[in-house]
């Protein structure tokens, strides 16, 4: 029986230095290498952040202003063009030759309707400067010709496609 006893004893020995053994690190490292990945999804659109000015009749224009902003992080180019404009308030009294419409900002131009309904080519890195595009209009046409208490409007929607 006192053989018995030892055994048991010697053997809970040996159980205890075995956990103590595994309960140890493998070795002493104090740092651990974590790496984070991600992707960024290609983006292209247009923004309106104020969607309506007043219009301007004449040659000049007035400092009412709409703005865009343009949405790119695609390609090296951006096409920027009046996709429709719609003029029907004015039944018959204008032609598209008559409006006009400026952009500041990212880029700077002042021409008819008829050109913006053609592709004005942006430059990416003009995006990443400044991506706010603000939009002035007038009609080429002198008041008086017009018919007062009418609500005049010109209703544009303007597009980008990145390439």
């Amino acid at each position: 029986m006192k053989n018995k006893k030892h055994a048991l004893v010697i053997a809970a020995a040996s159980l205890l230095t075995t956990l103590t053994v595994h309960a140890s690190p493998p070795d002493s490292s104090t740092t651990g290498e974590v790496i984070f990945s991600g992707t960024v999804e290609e983006q292209c659109g247009i923004e309106a952040t104020e969607a309506s000015a007043d219009l301007a009749f004449g040659d000049a224009y007035n400092s009412s202003k709409a703005q865009v902003k343009l949405i790119s992080n695609s390609g090296q180019h951006v096409h920027f063009k009046a996709s429709t404009i719609d003029t029907s308030s004015f039944e018959s009294q204008i032609e598209s030759k008559d409006v006009y419409f400026k952009t500041e900002g990212t880029i700077a131009v002042d021409q008819n309707a008829d050109e913006w309904l053609k592709k004005t080519i942006i430059e990416r890195d003009d995006i990443k400067q400044n991506n706010h595009i603000d939009l002035l209009a007038r009609v080429n046409i002198d008041e008086g010709d017009l018919d007062a208490n009418d609500n005049y409007e010109i209703k544009t929607t303007w597009t980008i496609e990145c390439h």
